[in-house]
């Protein structure tokens, strides 16, 4: 396909007719770009057709494809005039995979001028959307005007896979339809997700929406995602630890303010430093000199022996946690979140301690703190509220430091991943942290969970105490606060884990904190 013949007959027929055009000299010379500029924008049905078929073929191919829709996009075609009460339709998302097309965009019928939109694939046939609507305000700089938006997805497989734009017909009451176009989509798999995420409001996104709109689409992104994501690179700084019994495993995203403090108190440990080896897991590989220069000079400052391990992209918690994983060398894992600081030296030995009293504990965890001495954490639960809806929360959270039920050692649902300790065995036999979460939230409670499936039992000791300056990394997550991927988590938590969480949860005590078997 870069080079037409030089002579000879081009015939191209579809549900649109058929054409038939003599093909001069100089088409030997014209590339498929040189045509495409000319002709793309006036044939969008042969467009169609030339996107479906390259990029069906090889990764080249489909690079070029993306390329052309880029460099020479279709104009964004809307339906009415902006205003107060005019009617208006537009398509501003249309975020297409192998199983289908996310659609969004924008809505108001003050006079039910509308009766359907149809999503077209490159055959001509027509989809209809079932179309979920909630109140909105445009941006500002469109007139900051109150109208509908809209979600829907159309399931159909593979035929718009490649496509960056593609069209829409808009029925309209008097028998007539409208072309709509979008803006053209991105083609960067970091800005898919973010305009993916950002499709509906948080308070929009219900279980319904995330079943019939959301849930197969984000599912597809996390999975090209995790098929992205390179082997990562390790910088040793300093001497390791020879045969050490336990890694801790740290990832990092963005946030290094506490790395001074965490190493300082790590390396005044003697017990850690002669027992366990420290992992850093880079989430953030644009930040890999900066890191590990800071590293270098607190091994210098401290004495501690660390690994840097540096992630290919950015991930994700579950990919960074089992990156860091699978090149540990001990026996036992802790997992320990890098805003977390021990309030005092043992804290490692005890918790191992704890995971090796009984043969049927199969994770541990510490009482966690905020900065005022409040609790944070004193063992992981799960609660539901008034629509049914399944959640993770923290025994005593925002109670005293030594509140007396926080206290008392015990057995829990499940311990956060901010602070958690298990065999590195275990770990590998349920596969490590779940990969599905989006960025990072519900893997923690979802690997207690697998830890239970093989008859082990969750501990939380209360004599261990760390401080947790709570959720500071993920807010550097753009995509994490603007967008729905924690309702999305704890949707797909709950669709996994609800007979476990209802079972754990009518034991009794286990709502107030004081089951102890």
């Amino acid at each position: 396909m870069e080079h037409l013949p030089e002579k000879g007959l081009l015939v191209l027929s579809g549900p649109w007719g058929l054409a038939i055009r003599k093909l001069e000299t100089d088409n030997g010379r014209r590339t498929l770009g040189q045509w495409w500029a000319n002709y793309a924008r006036k044939l969008p049905e042969l467009r169609d057709f030339l996107i479906s078929d390259l990029g069906g073929r090889t990764a080249l191919a489909r690079a070029a494809v993306s390329d052309l829709q880029s460099s020479e996009p279709l104009p964004a075609k809307r339906h009415g005039v902006l205003g107060d009460v005019t009617p208006f339709c537009s398509i501003e998302t249309a975020l297409t995979s192998e199983d289908g097309v996310l659609v969004g965009g924008w809505l108001r019928d003050p006079a039910g001028m509308y009766v359907g939109l149809d999503l077209i694939d490159p055959s001509g046939e027509a989809h209809p959307l079932s179309l979920h609507s909630f109140d909105g305000v445009l941006p500002d700089s469109q007139g900051g005007h109150r109208i509908k938006r809209f979600v829907a997805y159309a399931p159909v497989a593979k035929s718009l896979q490649h496509h960056l734009q593609p069209r829409f017909d808009l029925r309209l009451a008097s028998g007539e339809s409208f072309i709509l176009i979008p803006p053209p989509q991105p083609g960067e798999l970091g800005d898919i997700r973010a305009k993916a995420l950002s499709v509906v409001p948080p308070r929009h996104a219900t279980d319904q929406v995330m079943e019939e709109c959301l849930s197969r689409p984000f599912a597809d992104l996390q999975s090209r995602v995790k098929a992205a994501v390179g082997a990562p690179v390790e910088v040793s700084i300093g001497t390791p630890v020879q045969d050490p019994a336990i890694s801790i495993v740290i990832p990092v995203y963005r946030v290094l303010e506490f790395l001074k403090a965490q190493i300082a108190a790590f390396a005044a440990d003697s017990w850690l430093a002669e027992h366990a080896e420290v992992l850093f897991v880079l989430d953030s590989p644009e930040q890999a000199t900066q890191v590990e220069d800071l590293l270098a000079g607190f091994h210098l400052l401290y004495g501690l022996p660390v690994r840097l391990i540096v992630m290919d992209r950015n991930a994700g918690y579950a990919h960074a946690c089992n990156a860091g994983a699978a090149l540990a060398r001990g026996r036992y894992l802790a997992m320990v979140n890098s805003d977390v600081v021990p309030v005092q030296p043992g804290w490692l030995e005890q918790l191992c301690a704890g995971l090796l009293m009984d043969e049927h504990v199969g994770a541990v965890g510490a009482k966690l703190l905020y900065a005022d001495n409040s609790i944070q954490h004193a063992g992981l639960k799960f609660i539901q509220d008034e629509k049914g809806r399944w959640f993770n929360h923290h025994y005593f959270k925002g109670f005293p430091r030594l509140f007396p039920q926080a206290g008392v050692s015990r057995e829990v649902p499940g311990v956060t991943g901010a602070c958690l300790v298990l065999s590195k065995a275990d770990f590998d036999e349920v596969g490590g942290f779940t990969t599905d979460y989006i960025i990072g939230d519900y893997e923690d409670s979802d690997l207690c969970l697998k830890i239970r499936r093989l008859n082990r039992r969750i501990y939380y000791l209360s004599d261990v105490e760390l401080y947790h300056f709570e959720r500071i990394s993920i807010k550097k997550s753009a995509d994490y606060t603007r967008g729905v991927a924690s309702q999305y988590n704890r949707w797909l938590h709950q669709s996994r884990w609800q007979q476990d969480m209802e079972y754990l949860m009518s034991a009794p005590g286990a709502q107030d904190g004081m089951t102890t078997s």
